[in-house]
């Protein structure tokens, strides 16, 4: 299968890799906000999200509702099945720990939201 690679330039049009970012968004039970913490970066098509390690740094800052957003670096914001079984996963440990899973974004051309459409 052949895959389209995309390269970005920085304001000197040096060439950048481009990899993917996830991050958290933390927020106590009136939605303030508690803090933001990088998950992990990864490759140009994958990053490896592991429920675990996003708990302990909700927990740590006494979160009960969190956000994940990452990025596509292909920007198609169209969800991939690696993103569902996450979203899934997450949204699931969460629930045993009474930590909701409020959205999960993808970025891209414009954006993804498993809330708005209603899957999760």
């Amino acid at each position: 299968m052949l895959r389209k690679y995309e390269m970005e330039l920085d304001e000197l049009k040096h060439p950048l890799m481009v990899e993917e970012y996830v991050y958290m968004l933390a927020f106590d039970a009136k939605c303030n906000p508690l803090g933001v913490f990088e998950l992990g970066h990864g490759s140009v098509n994958a990053c490896i999200l592991n429920p675990r390690e996003i708990f302990q740094r909700a927990l740590i800052c006494g979160a009960v509702n969190i956000v994940i957003a990452h990025n596509h670096p292909s920007h198609d914001t169209t969800p991939s099945k690696d993103d569902d079984v996450a979203a899934s996963k997450i949204s699931d440990a969460g629930k045993l720990m009474k930590i909701q899973l409020v959205d999960f974004i993808i970025i891209g051309n414009g954006y993804f939201s498993y809330a708005e459409e209603k899957r999760i």
